[in-house]
């Protein structure tokens, strides 16, 4: 507790994540209350105004992949085994968030119709959502589709096909390394994918509903 003060002081100057490990200690803190653990007062919890302390602002991200850049991308997630030779241009392809599309299920995609879908029964925003595939990205899935003899999943675990994949950080890290990407996360990759899509002409209110986004 005595060194709370001193952790938010030395990362004032990397806002995020201060404000997210003032978050989890404060919550530790609750739990170790609940628990009867812990008795005295929250480090985490300004005495004076019985707030939060304060943290640094976090500025918010809009890194927009070049055109070079997703060119790049996808040539070296073309050199990488199954599933990630699939998985990052459909992340693209679909401006979903990296977990919807780690837990996309063969029984959720409509392949035969025009246009093919693919219904998410559960996102970050609570709500189910149908998304129309583009022809390139049902191209794709439909190549794949012999797979879904061995697993629910199009993305499943190679170590067991009852489960998807999950930690995508490792891939990524060699993706960009190989496509010299500076500064990129992997949600950049989904408001890019939004950005082209206004570029070519979709309106605002199309984008949103196509990704789930509530601001652009």
């Amino acid at each position: 507790a005595k060194a709370v003060p001193t952790i938010h002081r030395k990362l004032a100057d990397r806002p995020a994540t201060q404000k997210r490990l003032m978050q989890v200690l404060h919550n530790l803190f609750l739990f170790a209350r609940k628990k009867e653990y812990w008795s005295e007062a929250d480090p985490t919890v300004d005495a004076d105004t019985g707030k939060a302390i304060k943290c640094q602002p976090v500025k918010s991200r809009s890194r927009v992949l070049k055109v070079d850049e997703l060119d790049r991308m996808l040539k070296a997630a073309a050199q990488e085994p199954f599933p990630w030779n699939n998985y990052w241009p459909l992340l693209f392809l679909t401006d979903v968030r990296k977990s919807e599309l780690c837990g996309m299920k063969w029984d959720d995609l409509d392949l035969r119709h025009k246009p093919p879908t693919w219904t998410i029964p559960v996102t970050k925003n609570d709500d189910p959502k149908t998304l129309a595939l583009s022809d390139t990205a049902a191209a794709m899935l439909k190549e794949l589709q012999p797979n879904s003899e061995q697993s629910d999943f199009v993305f499943p675990m190679q170590s067991d096909s009852t489960r998807c994949i999950s930690d995508v950080y490792h891939a990524w890290n060699r993706i960009k390394k190989e496509a010299r990407l500076k500064d990129v996360r992997i949600h950049d990759i989904r408001r890019s994918a939004a950005t082209f899509a206004l570029r070519s002409g979709m309106s605002l209110p199309a984008v949103q509903r196509a990704g789930g986004w509530r601001s652009i």
